[in-house]
């Protein structure tokens, strides 16, 4: 009897986890894989500044390099903000300020990596990550 209450229950969780499953050619898809990426980039070049894994220059630098590409991709995929006629027009101005000032965050990250050295990274990989809270604070406050 409790094998099969627990297939029951392991059934129940399998197909309310299918409910959740995402198109990836939706916006929503899209945005998903797009700020993925960000966070795994940003991770690695906050594990590098923070002393949770070594810091290599050259892999730092070529890690900035990506992030600063990924930068501009996500923010296609935010209709609600982003098309013709969005519904808030305020919100979609700061949108699209938080994500420019996202862009220019990696840009200056990307320029302080040439340099090699940690303590010049450090500075600008926290106003990338600051950048990113005020984003969220502002557009996804859960």
């Amino acid at each position: 009897m409790r094998y099969l209450s627990s297939l029951v229950i392991l059934a129940m969780l399998l197909s309310l986890g299918a409910c959740q499953r995402v198109d990836p050619n939706s916006p929503q898809g899209k945005r998903q894989a797009d700020m993925k990426q960000l966070l795994r980039l940003s991770e690695t070049l906050s594990g590098m500044t923070r002393g949770r894994q070594p810091f290599v220059a050259a892999d730092f630098a070529n890690t900035a390099r990506l992030l600063q590409q990924a930068a501009s991709k996500p923010w296609a995929h935010f209709p609600e903000y982003t098309s013709a006629q969005p519904a808030d027009a305020n919100a979609a101005k700061a949108f699209t300020k938080a994500a420019a000032d996202f862009q220019q965050a990696t840009d200056h990250l990307n320029a302080a990596a040439a340099s090699g050295k940690l303590e010049d990274v450090r500075a600008p990989m926290l106003r990338v990550e600051d950048s990113c809270s005020t984003c969220h604070r502002v557009f996804r406050p859960q």
